[in-house]
């Protein structure tokens, strides 16, 4: 028995779609490339060493102050944030500049204190 000329048709096409189809998936699945990084952050790094002395003077003089106008509450010298936590705003940060049309996007850091006195 003779297989129809159309199915030997429509096997080829449908093996070509299949395969088509798995080229495709497979090109999509790789990585974007990344974006380069830059390396202006290196302008602005301190030592170790410079950093303890600006942390030693500060606890010197700032902090004896604030300390003894807060009756004893210490100021809050250090925080810690995880390198996952600064992708995430950075991203963030990224996020919405774009949406704000902003040219050259940046962080600023502004400590405060909670009063504890109007609670």
């Amino acid at each position: 028995m003779k297989t129809p000329f159309l199915f030997k048709k429509l096997s080829w096409l449908f093996a070509i779609l299949i395969s088509s189809f798995c080229m495709l998936s497979c090109t999509r699945c790789s990585e974007p490339p990344k974006e380069p990084v830059s390396n202006s952050y290196k302008k602005k790094l301190i030592s170790y060493k410079e950093g303890r002395v600006l942390y030693n003077e500060y606890s010197r003089t700032n902090n004896v102050v604030l300390t003894r106008s807060r009756n004893g509450e210490p100021d809050s010298r250090w925080y810690w944030f995880s390198v996952e936590d600064l992708e995430g705003y950075i991203k963030y940060v990224k996020e919405t500049a774009k949406k704000q049309k902003l040219k050259k996007p940046g962080d600023q850091n502004l400590y405060g204190k909670i009063s504890y006195e109007s609670s």
